[in-house]
């Protein structure tokens, strides 16, 4: 089911609205702590056989935490296949890539502070297995994000976990740890750019702001910060032709208040 939510910032045209699979009671007003991982970038890649290592000596039976929302218990999982791609990552190649050097030194830094990363985190979305032919153990797929910050710019980070078959119903969630995925690109606000340039300073922002051009599991954007689902910009964009195709100069004024009405009567959840 699709999970609609709606926060008004600045008036009705400035609407932050989920429209994708989100679960429910998502607030886009909630504060999230900033993560900054500035101190555990290391100065060059760090090699495979390193890195498997450390998920294993320094996790190990040691990663066991809360999520921030108390929604999940993240822990490292036991099967040796499994913690190699905890340490490697899906996003292997890309990683490896000689351009994306900076990036993989980012998701090594993620690694290598991953219980502040998981404390902070919160659940976004769940989803079922998809591959339960290939992956008979998994039930379903739970996201959690969480802004973080190398220097002076702002991330996102995603980390994946697994919910085992014979794990389900528990609450909160017994989450084994999938992946942890960090934004190529860093986004930031105007209004977080004084916070960021402030070293050792923690700080926070809403969950709309972090996950301002991150997609879901569909490759959908998670938030649409006009306030508008796709369809209904199809709608106005009939009804603007169709009324006001004589009148040019009065679009941009009644274009607004149409806006305004579907926002009022959250048409844009309906439709």
């Amino acid at each position: 089911m699709v999970s609609s939510i709606q926060v008004m910032e600045e008036g009705p045209l400035h609407t932050n609205e989920v429209h994708s699979p989100v679960n429910r009671g998502v607030n886009l007003d909630t504060l999230i702590n900033v993560v900054d991982l500035t101190k555990y970038i290391p100065d060059e890649p760090i090699d495979r056989k390193t890195m498997l290592r450390f998920v294993r000596e320094k996790l190990g039976n040691k990663l066991i935490e809360e999520t921030a929302d108390k929604k999940a218990i993240i822990s490292l999982p036991k099967n040796s296949r499994q913690i190699r791609h905890v340490a490697g990552s899906k996003l292997y190649k890309a990683l490896n890539y000689p351009p994306n050097k900076k990036w993989k030194i980012r998701h090594q830094a993620s690694l290598l502070n991953v219980s502040q990363l998981i404390k902070n985190s919160v659940l976004i979305e769940s989803e079922p297995n998809h591959k339960s032919k290939e992956k008979h153990a998994a039930a379903r797929y739970h996201h959690f994000y969480l802004p973080i910050k190398v220097r002076d710019k702002l991330y996102t980070a995603r980390i994946v976990g697994e919910e085992m078959n014979d794990s389900k119903k528990i609450k909160p969630i017994d989450v084994k740890l999938y992946d942890v995925i960090i934004a190529k690109k860093g986004t930031s606000s105007t209004a977080t750019q004084g916070d960021l340039r402030v070293e050792n300073v923690p700080f926070r922002i809403t969950i709309a702001e972090m996950l301002k051009n991150v997609k879901d599991s569909n490759d959908q954007p998670y938030v649409n910060h006009v306030g508008l689902s796709n369809i209904c910009y199809t709608v106005l964009d009939e009804i603007m032709e169709c009324i006001f195709w004589r009148f040019p100069s009065k679009w941009p004024h009644w274009e607004a208040v149409i806006i305004s009405i579907i926002i009022s009567f959250e048409l844009s959840a309906e439709i």
